[in-house]
């Protein structure tokens, strides 16, 4: 899927992208909509029709695509969600979905949106369902596939070659509200926004609430901002668990430059892995988890006394929950 987040939305707005078929995925829900919002504004006036995969049929869409106003002058943009959620998501079962959906009267005026959020997906299946679309992008076995235009929206923040576009981001979402921030400010929200545009947009909008609409100070983001350490603690353990150190050690310093105490992180990933051991029906692994979590106390002496790296405490960490 070569067109990516922002890439894709600035060609939308241009002008140099139009389709009679767009393919939206990924995690930027925030983004896809204005993906979305965009179309609206090239082809104004026109409706938006949304429709839930598994609540109405191929030949049901296409039949409400033939169908205009009284006078077919109103354009209509026809959206497909549901599709993350539906069991038939495989290769062979999209391509059977695109193969229904092409006697539609689709065209650049009337376009068709395919619209999957794979935000609550589990990594696995999310990136199996990428990877089909990409390779359904390249196949030339449906006439109705030629000439759409597949967009993927990753997390905007995943690693430091998209962290520039996130502090890019907020700093033009203050802008539009009129406020201008100074530069220890806007790094302090990039340092400890979530990731996700949708909830780091709900906590700017908290923060301007908590400053009556003057511009904040590090000391107002440091008040106010959520530092969202649980939600970094299950990455960490999400990217131990896959092996990747690279992010596991940057996600590792975040929490650590946060304040969260190393024992308390070390007995979140034992809990974890105790409820997948429980869950898994291994009793045994799962009482040894536990009193594994009672000793990271002690490791936290240990910790304390002696300078540690992060890298050295990455080590550590991914030890205890490979015994």
């Amino acid at each position: 899927m070569p067109h990516q987040g922002y890439e894709f939305l600035k060609a939308l707005k241009k002008g140099t992208l139009s389709s009679h078929l767009y393919v939206l995925a990924g995690r930027e829900e925030l983004m896809m909509e204005s993906a979305l919002k965009i179309l609206e504004e090239k082809l104004a006036p026109c409706d938006r029709k949304v429709y839930y995969i598994d609540e109405i049929t191929p030949q049901e869409i296409i039949q409400s695509s033939s169908t205009g106003d009284l006078f077919g002058s109103s354009r209509k943009i026809t959206v497909i969600k549901g599709l993350e959620k539906s069991k038939k998501k495989s290769k062979k079962h999209l391509l059977e979905l695109f193969q229904s959906l092409s006697g539609g009267f689709f065209d650049v005026d009337n376009p068709l949106v395919i619209y999957i959020r794979t935000s609550g997906m589990e990594d696995r299946r999310r990136n199996e369902l990428m990877r089909n679309l990409r390779d359904i992008e390249k196949t030339a076995e449906i006439p109705f596939l030629k000439g759409a235009l597949f967009a993927e929206f990753p997390l905007l923040v995943e690693g430091g070659n998209t962290a520039h576009l996130f502090g890019k981001w907020i700093k033009n979402w203050f802008e539009r509200k009129g406020i201008n921030l100074d530069g220890k400010t806007l790094e302090k929200l990039r340092t400890l926004l979530p990731p996700e545009l949708k909830e780091a947009q709900a906590e700017m909008k908290k923060l301007l609430l908590y400053t009556d609409g003057e511009p904040p100070s590090p000391e107002d983001v440091e008040e106010v901002v959520s530092k969202n350490d649980e939600v970094l603690i299950k990455d960490l353990s999400r990217l131990i668990q896959k092996g990747d150190n690279r992010f596991a050690a940057l996600t590792l310093k975040k929490l650590l430059d946060s304040g969260v105490r190393p024992n308390h992180i070390l007995a979140y990933l034992l809990v974890v892995l105790a409820r997948h051991l429980r869950s898994s029906g291994r009793k045994s692994g799962f009482r040894a988890t536990l009193e594994k979590a009672e000793k990271a106390v002690e490791l936290e002496g240990r910790l304390k006394s002696q300078p540690v790296s992060d890298s050295l405490l990455l080590l550590l960490l991914s030890e205890e929950l490979s015994r």
